[in-house]
């Protein structure tokens, strides 16, 4: 563990008296915004984040385990209606086999691409 401390690390910075940047190591990436509570990071063990999260999609485009999608009672109106005041309705809807084939190509075909 304490040979961690001996790594580079790189940080980018766009004002030097602010906490704003980006830092590189050898196995991660963090961008931390000037609030130290507010960062995203990356790296081999998954990714890390601190802070508000905003995610401005509609409910159908946010896939879950790569395996489905937030149904439509997830949605804005639909998720604040009982479900046992209107007929039952599912928060998550399972992706088509052939849908989910196809995206994992597209993303094994940018990898490829960003691999040369």
């Amino acid at each position: 563990m304490a040979d961690n401390y001996n790594k580079p690390v790189r940080t980018f910075k766009a004002d030097p008296s602010g906490n704003a940047g980006i830092k590189y190591t050898d196995d991660s990436v963090t961008m931390t915004g000037d609030d130290l509570k507010n960062f995203l990071t990356v790296s081999d063990k998954g990714i890390g984040m601190g802070g508000k999260v905003n995610i401005q999609s509609m409910p159908g485009n946010i896939k879950i385990a790569g395996i489905g999608t937030l149904g439509p009672a997830a949605g804005l109106i639909g998720g604040m209606i009982p479900s046992t005041m209107t007929s039952p309705q599912a928060m998550f809807t399972p992706s088509n086999p052939v849908e989910m084939l196809a995206e994992i190509m597209d993303v094994a075909t940018s990898m490829m691409g960003l691999l040369g």
